[in-house]
């Protein structure tokens, strides 16, 4: 759409797909596009080609193309020529789609405004997915200069799902909208019906009166009044029949006064509205006609659809999401929720089923946009087979967008409905890997290393190699966070065995992990080797995530065997391929690694700078142990800095998170840390016994030695190698859980 010098888009949440992570984006980019749900990926790939060179500034068209590749594949097309969203078993360390998508929206907005100013309506904003509300509200709140107006219209449910979202997004304004005084009642009605040459003053308090300062009962209820013949339409003048108002029964509730209109339709229109409202708040031609079989009526829905826009209940769109149909949508949630609950169950089942079967249809050649909505309908449709198909559909989409949380509810729910006759082993081993990448990814270690454990049996006895490769993989990286780096050996060892040898990325992915255990176990050669392999293998395929991780997983061994200039090397490639590719995961991940390197090297300023944007980005990106390493390195650095109280602030944050995940690893590096504020602090027994804890603990790696390291190089000058060795020993007897308590609870006060 277009307005006067700006260009205006405007789209609508509905609650059938508020679970489903970035559905409102989805729609302002079709929109944008003028894209069709179900078209084929070559047709989509055209579509945006042209629409970018149409929309944005011409001398940035050449740049969008990755951004372009990007939205194709959030729309749910092939991965395209660009950056690839997809999460797969391969990368399970990658959580940046959705910072990805944030970044490729502002990106792309950012150089249409340059060409016109951009006005964007989202209305009904209580039913958004949360992704997209997160995404909309960055680019907004990262840009205030950029000429974008967004409205958004919503009830107050929003503020309760998301009480700070308004307040943290500058210069946003908040109108709230409250009933109408009878004085702005009584002028509203008289607008409404200024046609009207005489107004009785009965007739306009009556609606007053009844509509409670609500304008849509007054619209409403004016409406009931023309139908009944109380208000006769006519040109040039309306005219009212008083004597009929007084026959007429005003229903006292909104819900009341719709009722009595749909009771007033003749029984083909109430019968079509039935069928609308069971698809959603908008609706298909084409869906309702095939619900013949359903109901039993043979119906002229087009026809029915023209008189009921007619009668202002249904809106026609002026596009459609769907090729080869008009679209509708329901002039209000209400009359929707009205139409519905006149709806016999018995009913209801077999329109759901219907819509399910009609949307799968449209959708086939890009299953994974609307799967949750189809699975849905296909579940209420009592087609239990069918909705655990689309439900794991659905969550196969959220995990190549990282939208996790979603992801495991989807295959959660496939796991519980499907019929255990229907159920293949190979579906069910698939689904399980699946769902333990998923709580993998929210941190819910116990729960993913069960599903994925079950997984293994049984591609083991389905003598499934891929998959067996791709389970032990993800338990390898189970094993990793909880510090159990033989098993996750063992692991990789084992999957690097299984994988064939033509499966590239899965030799890839195990050599990697490989390396990344071998430098945890400070066995640094084998690290090298493993990780040099690994590196070389990813740039063959074209996987940069994989060649980010073994970049900077270099830059560690480089780093821990002394060779600064070899790190910084690695260290400022991966920072590079990470800029590249607007990875700001790896990116933080770096800053974090480029910052241990001039610690080392004596830089402590210019450290602090390192942890500290590293930090941000992770923050910002949602990224929870990126943030506990990032603060762990702040507070050795702020340590020899010496800002002791900003030092322990750092530290006990990143404890009180690490352990709270059960990150036995980075629970020791902070434990270090407190060794070192206690030796500073003049606690030098204490401070020994702490250090002797995380060096000594059975899970105690590569990455808490070289944390120690410089405590320990400070401690050790005020003990003799005995009373140094004895007082490690003592560290030995201190239970983990139990100092961390203590540590939590009284700081630098703890066992002093």
């Amino acid at each position: 759409a277009r307005g006067g010098g700006f260009k205006v888009f405007s789209v609508r949440a509905t609650p059938e797909t508020s679970h489903e992570p970035w559905a409102l984006l989805r729609a302002l980019l079709r929109a944008v596009f003028g894209l069709k749900a179900g078209e084929t990926p070559a047709a989509l790939h055209e579509k945006l080609e042209r629409g970018v060179v149409a929309l944005a500034d011409p001398a940035s068209v050449a740049g969008l193309a990755q951004t372009a590749a990007f939205i194709e594949q959030l729309l749910g097309a092939g991965a395209g020529a660009g950056e690839a969203l997809t999460m797969s078993w391969s990368r399970p360390l990658d959580q940046t789609a959705r910072d990805r998508v944030s970044y490729h929206l502002e990106r792309f907005l950012l150089n249409v405004a340059r060409r016109t100013p951009l006005v964007v309506e989202l209305k009904d904003l209580h039913w958004a997915d949360e992704a997209s509300l997160g995404a909309i509200a960055q680019v907004v709140r990262d840009n205030p200069r950029l000429p974008f107006l967004c409205l958004c219209v919503t009830r107050p449910d929003l503020f309760d799902r998301l009480p700070g979202w308004i307040e943290e997004i500058p210069h946003a304004s908040r109108l709230d909208l409250h009933p109408l005084s009878r004085s702005e009642s009584a002028a509203f009605v008289e607008e409404v019906l200024g046609k009207v040459a005489d107004l009785p003053s009965a007739l306009r308090d009556l609606i007053v009166e009844k509509a409670e300062g609500n304008p849509y009962y007054i619209e409403e209820l004016i409406k009931v009044l023309v139908e009944d013949g109380v208000i006769v339409q006519g040109e040039p003048h309306w005219r009212v029949q008083m004597a009929r108002l007084e026959e007429l029964h005003v229903p006292s509730t909104l819900t009341g006064l719709v009722q009595s209109r749909l009771d007033g339709l003749p029984a083909e229109e109430r019968t079509v509205l039935q069928r609308a409202a069971m698809a959603g708040r908008s609706f298909w031609e084409s869906a309702l006609t095939g619900m013949d079989a359903a109901d039993g009526a043979s119906i002229e829905v087009s026809s029915a659809l023209d008189s009921l826009a007619r009668r202002d209940l249904v809106h026609p769109h002026e596009t459609s999401v769907f090729s080869g149909t008009r679209e509708y949508s329901f002039r209000s949630t209400i009359l929707r929720e009205v139409v519905l609950d006149s709806i016999p169950k018995s009913l209801q089942r077999a329109y759901h089923a219907r819509v399910a079967a009609w949307m799968s249809m449209r959708t086939e050649d890009r299953p994974g946009e609307h799967a949750a909505l189809i699975a849905r309908h296909f579940e209420l449709g009592g087609e239990m087979a069918e909705a655990a198909r689309f439900y794991q559909a659905a969550g196969d989409h959220a995990i190549r967008i990282s939208a996790f949380s979603d992801a495991k509810t989807f295959f959660t729910r496939a796991l519980e409905i499907k019929p255990m006759d229907r159920w293949a082993a190979d579906d069910e081993v698939k689904l399980r890997l699946r769902l333990g990448e998923a709580f993998w990814n929210l941190g819910e270690n116990a729960e993913a290393q069960d599903h994925l454990s079950i997984a293994l049996e049984m591609a083991r006895a389905g003598q499934d190699q891929a998959r067996q490769a791709e389970g032990l993989y993800l338990l390898a990286q189970v094993a990793v966070r909880q510090g159990v780096l033989d098993l996750a050996r063992s692991y990789l060892e084992e999957s690097l065995e299984v994988s064939h040898l033509e499966d590239v990325s899965a030799q890839a992915k195990a050599l990697y992990g490989l390396g990344d255990v071998a430098w945890r176990r400070q066995e640094y050669e084998e690290a090298r080797g493993h990780l040099g392999a690994a590196l070389v293998m990813a740039r063959d395929m074209g996987d940069q995530d994989l060649e980010l991780f073994c970049l900077n997983r270099l830059g560690s061994v480089a780093q821990s065997l002394g060779d600064y200039a070899a790190a910084q090397r690695h260290l400022e490639d991966c920072r590079t391929l990470a800029l590249e590719t607007a990875n700001r995961e790896r990116l933080a991940a770096v800053l974090n690694s480029l910052g241990e390197v001039l610690m080392q090297s004596g830089e402590l300023g210019e450290a602090k700078a390192h942890f500290q944007e590293s930090l941000a980005l992770a923050r910002a990106v949602g990224l929870h142990m990126a943030c506990v390493n990032a603060l762990i390195n702040l507070g050795y650095v702020t340590a020899q800095m010496g800002q002791l109280a900003d030092s322990e602030g750092h530290l006990s944050e990143a404890l009180q998170d690490a352990f709270a995940s059960n990150e036995v690893g980075f629970v020791l590096r902070a434990v270090a840390g407190f060794a070192w504020l206690k030796h500073l602090a003049g606690d030098r027994e204490g401070s020994l016994a702490l250090l002797g804890l995380a060096l000594k603990h059975p899970f105690s790696d590569a990455g808490v030695q070289e944390c120690a390291q410089p405590a320990l190089e400070a401690i050790q000058v005020n003990f003799t190698p005995e009373a140094l060795a004895r007082g490690m020993e003592a560290g030995l007897k201190l239970d983990l859980d139990e100092i961390v308590s203590e540590l939590l609870c009284g700081g630098l006060e703890a066992r002093e």
